[in-house]
């Protein structure tokens, strides 16, 4: 059997069914000289609670390759074959280049590392589907196939109602965030296929409005969570937005997001993560990628031609 290992900047519900297959990573939240591990040192009723108070403003940082490397080794005693390790798009951290290091590092036993290409319980929802393979009895190519299928169709959203938490965490410029406080403009963050969004809003009606729009828009959904750093009263309005959902079966979970990612986002974040039962459209450049490699399967190259940029050894050199 395979382990799936990952970090907890990928949100997993606490009943996941799957959980028992997953081992997440704790991330640090550093304030001033002091570091918590998140989930271990501190919880998320806590930070929540305090992150308007912390001085200095707290920061949050990766976790060693070391601590991935002992985490594969342990894996390897338990007698599983092998590791699939998934992590928070590396566009938004550091972490899984320690996963990288790491695995680098294990030669005798086999470990993948694999960006989810998305963030909190989008990510999240890309371990599960992995672990459900793993429990059952599926190879790591074919986890990895099934890996491959449910990035693209995982999208996140989340309304920020002001961006001081992103201007002093360094995520945005600081013009940009600084502009965005004085116009009272609310941004939506986006994240599917490890693409990066936003769109902005003058109120936070119209934000949540608009996430109503795009459940609609990319339903039907395989899974759905609902998600807030510390906003149950924006949830409920975002919920009661999306009563028209018509996704057979779907039970929608409400989850606070993890606060390494809230550090971030601030304690006033609402929005939703969902898996789409249908791939997205894809775009001119990926149609005209596809249609180049369509049309060099049709062209009969020789079986071996000479590479010009091969370098010829001193021998091949005399002979001309």
């Amino acid at each position: 059997m395979i382990k799936i290992i990952t970090d907890k900047s990928c949100d997993i519900h606490p009943q996941s069914p799957d959980r028992d297959l997953i081992e997440s990573i704790p991330l640090y939240i550093n304030i001033g000289d002091k570091s918590y591990l998140e989930g271990v040192d501190i919880t998320r009723e806590t930070f929540y609670q305090t992150l308007n108070s912390m001085v200095p403003y707290p920061k949050t940082s990766a976790p060693s390759p070391e601590t991935f490397k002992n985490a594969y080794r342990k894996a390897q005693a338990e007698g599983y074959d092998g590791v699939i390790s998934i992590h928070v798009s590396g566009r938004l951290s550091a972490t899984i280049n320690s996963a990288h290091m790491a695995a680098k590092e294990i030669t005798d036993f086999p470990v993948s590392v694999i960006d989810s290409q998305n963030l909190s319980a989008g990510a999240g929802f890309v371990v599960e589907a992995a672990a459900r393979a793993a429990k059952a009895g599926q190879s790591m190519e074919q986890i990895k196939t099934v890996i491959d299928d449910v990035i693209p169709r995982t999208y996140t959203f989340a309304i920020l109602d002001n961006l001081d938490h992103l201007q002093h965490s360094g995520r945005m410029g600081q013009f940009i965030t600084t502009l965005g406080s004085v116009l009272k403009i609310r941004i939506m963050l986006k994240m599917n296929r490890g693409k990066p969004g936003a769109e902005q809003f003058r109120t936070m009606r119209k934000g949540l409005e608009r996430l109503a729009e795009l459940t609609e828009k990319l339903s039907p959904f395989e899974k759905m969570s609902f998600l807030h750093t510390n906003n149950p009263d924006a949830i409920s309005l975002l919920q009661q937005n999306c009563q028209g959902l018509n996704c057979e079966g779907l039970n929608p979970e409400t989850m606070v997001v993890n606060p390494v990612l809230g550090a971030h986002l601030g304690p006033t974040a609402v929005g939703f993560a969902a898996v789409a039962v249908n791939h997205p459209d894809p775009s001119l450049l990926e149609k005209s990628w596809q249609t180049v490699k369509d049309t060099a399967r049709k062209i009969h190259l020789p079986d071996s031609f000479p590479n010009p940029f091969e370098r010829k050894s001193e021998e091949d050199s005399k002979d001309e």
